[in-house]
């Protein structure tokens, strides 16, 4: 399957997966692929990163939250640790900048590498915002680019629900 394809498939099965997540009871869509998704971005654009929200009731994520998704064939995680050089590590660069460009503090990375789960990186203000909620998962820290947590997505989706997202973010400040 062809790079591009294969990108563009993803981001719609993880927009899917976020609207059951967002409303398990409803069939509707919640958020879906942007569609500029993989083209060179607009500051005036409302549709910023890979997924944007449909419903009102979830733009609340959207205007805080930068999320970009990425399936990549493969890549060693431990080259984080011996310095080498791994998609990651400028995915992470990439969108410390473009979170900055469009004033969000926070921004996730959805990820799958081939043959395993899906992953979601978070930057370090994201995580230190939830750790109450996150402390217990399974995680990896990173320390380079300003620094960042890996989880499983189920694990990650399991404990940062809707309602701690509208929670933590329901103030006019924070948005």
């Amino acid at each position: 399957m062809k790079s591009k394809r294969k990108g563009s498939n993803y981001e719609r099965e993880i927009a899917k997966k976020l609207s059951r997540w967002w409303d398990p009871s409803s069939k509707e869509i919640v958020f879906w692929r942007t569609h500029s998704s993989g083209a060179a971005k607009h500051l005036s654009s409302q549709q910023q990163g890979d997924i944007y929200s449909l419903q009102e009731d979830s733009k609340i994520l959207i205007k805080n939250v930068l999320i970009e998704c990425k399936h990549y064939k493969e890549f060693n995680l431990f080259k984080i640790i011996t310095k080498g050089k791994i998609p990651l590590k400028e995915w992470i660069k990439k969108y410390q900048l473009e979170s900055e460009v469009y004033k969000k503090k926070y921004f996730w990375i959805i990820f799958r590498l081939n043959h395993y789960p899906d992953m979601i990186f978070v930057n370090k203000r994201f995580f230190n915002k939830f750790k109450k909620y996150l402390k217990n998962l399974n995680h990896i820290q990173l320390t380079f680019e300003k620094g960042g947590v890996i989880f499983l997505l189920d694990e990650f989706l399991d404990v940062i629900t809707p309602e701690v997202i509208k929670k933590e973010f329901g103030g006019s400040e924070n948005v």
